[in-house]
């Protein structure tokens, strides 16, 4: 999966599908009134991470945080124990 477009920054789908998940959930589990995340302080540190670290492209990850939302019906439901499986 491609994360800005070039040629040379190709990540593993897997593992870029799973980092942004854990950065979302991180992200909203902090929130008590759902708001832009692009402004919260914690994402910024987050997004400035993964620009100097990673080299995602900044313009991007603000983009999405900008359209997140939450939804608190998701959150109850991650929250929950699994159910129990016969093994």
């Amino acid at each position: 999966m491609r994360i800005d477009g070039s040629e040379d920054q190709v990540m593993n789908g897997h593992f870029f599908g799973s980092l942004m998940m854990v950065a979302v959930l991180y992200c909203i589990s902090f929130s008590v009134v759902a708001r832009d995340y692009v402004d919260r302080d914690d994402v910024r540190i987050f997004i400035d991470e993964m620009v100097d670290e990673y080299q995602f492209s900044r313009e991007k990850l603000e983009s999405w945080f900008a359209q997140a939302k939450k939804k608190t019906s998701i959150i109850d439901t991650i929250s929950r124990p699994a159910e129990k499986t016969l093994t």
